[in-house]
């Protein structure tokens, strides 16, 4: 049985500069604080740690992430509470069934603004697919539903979540979907 649901939403920003991503980012989340805010530096086969904790519970006021923005490095945005997240539980416990969801509710948010790749095994024959991104957003559980499939359909297909979607795609463009239990 598997132990985490976890929903990626990443996206390339083409033509978007960073800087005015992470500086409009908070507001578009609904963020009043964030809990940990790491930089690492951007080099996916490094299996090194290679993380310095910048901030820890930092109080969003405007532009407080573009100075922790660097080149060649990765901020990453980890928060339990935000209108964002607040929303996506919502739309879990209404537009999923109980006996789908089993209780399982995506509810950890983590975002990364820089160079980041997702690293996942593909259904049909084993082998690991690669994409990369510039912006991402990841929100997971310790758990999985009973229904793995079904919860998978039903959140995929939700009128919420594609709203929810869209607004992040006004601010850093198109973005792919992808949810995995392991």
């Amino acid at each position: 049985m598997s132990i985490t649901t976890t929903y990626w939403l990443i996206g390339d920003a083409k033509g978007i500069d960073l800087g005015y991503i992470a500086a409009e980012l908070p507001e578009v989340l609904g963020m009043k604080s964030i809990t940990w805010v790491f930089r690492r530096p951007f080099d996916p086969h490094d299996d090194r740690p290679g993380v310095d904790v910048e901030v820890r519970n930092l109080l969003v006021t405007p532009h407080c992430l573009p100075p922790l923005l660097l080149p060649n490095s990765t901020l990453v945005l980890d928060e339990d509470s935000s209108a964002f997240g607040e929303q996506l539980q919502e739309i879990q416990r209404t537009e999923i069934p109980s006996e789908v969801h089993g209780d399982v509710i995506l509810n950890r948010l983590s975002v990364e603004i820089g160079q980041g790749e997702l690293e996942f095994e593909t259904d049909d024959d084993g082998g690991m697919q690669f994409r990369k991104y510039r912006v991402g957003f990841c929100v997971w559980t310790y758990s999985t539903p009973p229904d793995c499939f079904a919860f998978e359909n039903y959140l995929l297909n939700s009128t919420g979540l594609q709203a929810l979607k869209a607004n992040l795609e006004l601010l850093v463009g198109p973005l792919e979907s992808f949810l995995f239990f392991g």
